[in-house]
């Protein structure tokens, strides 16, 4: 399984009215920690890759994040199979890695032309097994 990890601090932006972060927060960071992912996995290949689109999200929040929290966002590709894959997100508190939220998420393979579905690759399996990766 290839996983991937970046770090986080809670910052005043992150808050909604109740001082802990907002739920549209996390979806950013789900959004933004795949995409770096994946780009990290395909920066160097040659191979003409298409694209990922969101199908799902669901999120089970766990404890809340509040004001100057250190995180770590760890993600990984739980399954691929035919045209989708599972990801996972989890976000968990730096200090004791207590998950604070997951999110599965089920991302569509699509051609980035006509947009129409496309068979995961072998290829693309492959670098998702991979291995651990930080950053």
């Amino acid at each position: 399984m290839n996983r991937f990890t970046q770090e986080k601090e809670v910052l005043s932006e992150h808050l909604d009215e109740f001082n802990h972060v907002n739920n549209i927060r996390y979806l950013e960071w789900v959004q933004e920690i795949s995409k770096k992912h994946w780009n990290i996995l395909t920066g160097n290949k040659k191979y003409e890759f298409q694209i990922w689109i969101v199908r799902s999200h669901n999120i089970v929040y766990k404890k809340q994040a509040k004001l100057g929290n250190e995180l770590l966002l760890e993600t990984y590709v739980k399954e691929c199979k035919n045209y989708t894959s599972e990801r996972i997100v989890n976000v968990l508190q730096k200090k004791n890695l207590e998950v604070i939220a997951q999110c599965k998420t089920t991302w569509c393979y699509v051609n980035k032309i006509s947009y129409n579905l496309e068979r995961i690759p072998k290829e693309v399996k492959e670098l998702l097994t991979f291995k651990d990766i930080k950053y």
